[in-house]
């Protein structure tokens, strides 16, 4: 995925956020395209929240591992 393809649905997100912050979609988009951008460290955090808020998504947990891979710390992915 290039870059420039994906700053589009950042930017739908953050629109949808706005006027739904709790929105379970739009946040688990918004992390992706943090991690698909190359922004690991927002993504991680992302993925965190969303963990906290929904511990029965186990995709989650394996999202938070690809990020700590992708930022060097595999002992912790």
């Amino acid at each position: 995925m290039a870059k420039n393809s994906i700053e589009p649905a950042g930017y739908l997100f953050k629109y949808c956020l706005d006027k739904s912050p709790g929105s379970l979609a739009a946040l688990l988009g918004q992390a992706c395209v943090q991690f698909f951008s190359g922004n690991y460290r927002a993504a991680l955090q992302s993925f965190q929240n969303l963990l906290k808020s929904h511990p029965q998504f186990n995709e989650f947990r394996a999202a938070i591992g690809y990020c700590f891979q992708r930022l060097g710390f595999a002992e912790m992915a």
